[in-house]
């Protein structure tokens, strides 16, 4: 069975500005149980992230890796030197690429296979997403971007989850095909 670890990381001002006063409690409690990650000051941490990583690979063993293309390649370097994987698929979030993954994720959640373990902010994601057909080919799927500044929602977890999927489907890594398949991470 897949184990997909997704942790959403936020910033203070992030979450005055995203969640209502009456939603705070629930985001600490995601928090706290460290499904969700608040980092310190203005913007995202990024040592905070890779030492996360770094600590899932000693956890798990990285079958495949997925990762948004946009402006991520300073960052998908740095996780490759702190892993050893150099195998990280970077792709755009196009609807070639998205299809495989987002398909996977649709049927995950149709089957309630798919567990966020009550993080509030995937819940938000996923509550806020539309998905979106090619208007060439209507088989082709991708989320839709809701336009942050008029709608005030945010969809990260979901391209985020649907990338961890494509991952998991495809064969693993080639020098990862050998070891244990015990403990299992998708990540992207």
């Amino acid at each position: 069975k897949p184990f997909l670890k997704d942790r959403l990381y936020v910033t203070p001002p992030w979450m005055e500005v995203e969640f209502a006063p009456t939603d705070y409690t629930k985001l600490f409690d995601a928090i706290q149980s460290r499904v969700s990650e608040l980092t310190d000051g203005e913007v995202i941490d990024y040592d905070r992230i890779y030492a996360d990583i770094e600590q899932d690979a000693r956890d798990f063993t990285i079958r495949a890796t997925d990762a948004d293309q946009w402006s991520s390649a300073p960052v998908i370097q740095e996780v490759e030197k702190r892993i050893g994987v150099w195998e990280i698929v970077a792709y755009n979030n196009t609807y070639q690429r998205m299809t495989p993954g987002m398909t996977e994720l649709m049927a995950l959640v149709k089957n309630r296979r798919f567990r966020h373990h009550g993080n509030p902010l995937a819940r938000a994601c996923f509550d806020s997403v539309e998905v979106r057909r090619a208007p060439y080919d209507p088989e082709l799927i991708r989320p839709d971007k809701p336009d942050r500044g008029r709608d005030g929602k945010r969809i990260d977890a979901v391209p985020s989850s649907a990338m961890a999927c494509s991952a998991w489907k495809r064969d693993p890594l080639p020098e990862q095909a050998q070891r244990s398949s015990r403990k299992v991470i998708v990540s992207s």
